[in-house]
């Protein structure tokens, strides 16, 4: 059985039992599942993608150096959207990133809203590193709030 496929049970499970107790008991469930990946795994996907998508900013993303060039901002707000789905805190993220936790902070809020009005320049990046972390790391977990 592959990894994905090992996730997809795992997470239909964890909604199973999740559903059972808020039935029974009218309680809510959070369940985390945390995964063995190291967070330089899931900046290397970003750097992998912007080499393909955008390989003129590639030496900011891998010296970690400090821009407001919007191309690079955008590939670092997926990746604390992405390392925060992972479980990484905002402080580790931001020392991983060279960043405080307030910069991840917005970086993530950014992200969510860039999400959710469906900014397509945003959305092609994101859905890009995610495929890429999905095909290198492992599945990106989905909500299983019910």
């Amino acid at each position: 059985m592959t990894a994905k496929k090992d996730f997809e049970i795992i997470e239909s499970e964890i909604h199973k039992f999740k559903s059972k107790i808020k039935t029974k008991y009218n309680q809510d469930v959070y369940v985390i599942i945390k995964n063995v990946v190291h967070m330089s795994s899931l900046y290397d996907c970003v750097i992998l993608t912007a080499q393909t998508h955008s390989p003129g900013f590639v030496d900011y993303l891998k010296e970690k150096k400090m821009t407001r060039l919007k191309e690079v901002v955008d590939y670092l707000y997926c990746f604390y959207h992405i390392a925060s789905i992972f479980g990484f805190t905002k402080s580790a993220i931001g020392k991983f990133s060279g960043r405080n936790h307030a910069t991840v902070i917005h970086g993530i809020k950014t992200a969510n809203n860039r999400l959710e009005m469906n900014d397509k320049e945003f959305i092609f990046k994101y859905e890009n590193i995610k495929q890429t972390v999905e095909e290198h790391v492992g599945p990106v977990s989905k909500s299983t709030e019910i």
